[in-house]
Formats: C-alpha cells, sequence, structure tokens
C-alpha cells in the first residue's frame, strides 16, 4: 500500500531527557540537592535571626539604647568550616563611620575591636566600646 500514511509520535520538547533506571536516581539527586540547598539558607536565615537578637541583649544588658543603633550586620565566618563562627558589626548614629565588632561563638559574645573609617587613632576615644 503505496498511499498509507504513517503516524510518527514526538515526545515533544524536554528539559532533561529522563529514560530508564536514570530517572529514578536523577531524581534523588536533585531531591537531595533541593534539601541540602533548602537546609543550608534555613542555617543562615535562623542562624543570624538568634546572633542579631542574641546582639540586641548584650547592648542592651550594657546599658545602650537601641533606637541609638543602626541595625546590626550579621554575617557568617567562613574561616573555619562547621565552627558555627558568626560576627556582628554595629554601628551608631552617633558614629556613622565606626563599625564596633563582635565575635559570636560558642553562644556568647565578645566584643573584638573596632573597624571602619576612623581618623581617631586610640580606641579609648570612641563613645561606645568595651572593656
Amino acid at each position: 500500500m503505496p498511499n498509507e500514511v504513517k503516524t510518527v509520535r514526538t515526545s515533544g520538547f524536554r528539559l532533561f531527557n529522563i529514560g530508564g533506571r536514570n530517572k529514578k536516581k536523577t531524581i534523588v539527586v536533585i531531591i537531595i540537592a533541593a534539601v541540602i540547598a533548602i537546609s543550608g539558607m534555613l542555617f543562615f536565615v535562623v542562624g543570624s535571626h538568634n546572633v542579631k537578637a542574641k546582639a540586641y541583649e548584650h547592648l542592651k544588658a550594657n546599658g545602650v539604647e537601641i533606637s541609638e543603633i543602626k541595625e546590626p550586620i550579621v554575617k557568617y565566618s567562613f574561616k573555619q568550616p562547621f565552627s558555627n563562627e558568626w560576627t556582628v558589626a554595629v554601628q551608631y548614629y552617633d558614629e556613622p563611620d565606626v563599625y564596633y565588632m563582635y565575635l559570636h561563638k560558642d553562644k556568647t559574645l565578645t566584643y573584638t575591636g573596632i573597624a571602619g573609617m576612623t581618623e581617631v587613632k586610640d580606641e579609648s576615644e570612641y563613645k561606645h566600646t568595651e572593656n
């Protein structure tokens, strides 16, 4: 039959051409990668929130009014992975060019010094230093 029409099926566009046994492996790998990514994001979001709350508590305990400071800047320290070290930079409205640095490690917040564009050389001349 020379006039017979054959129908050809196409699968259309696929982002991943996954088939057979590799399909299950690929899905498992994608799920594991998603869980790791979400866990990492939660670690940074929840961790920075907790450290920021600790910084506010520490500053209140030292007699600092919260209205005097800008929001603390919290960053995870990647110097030693899995050490759970966070750095906190506190900037006051009356000293906008100075950052008072703290280290959060082992659930304690420790004052470490001053950073930023400073003109005064002696740390004792700053208003908000801790001893």
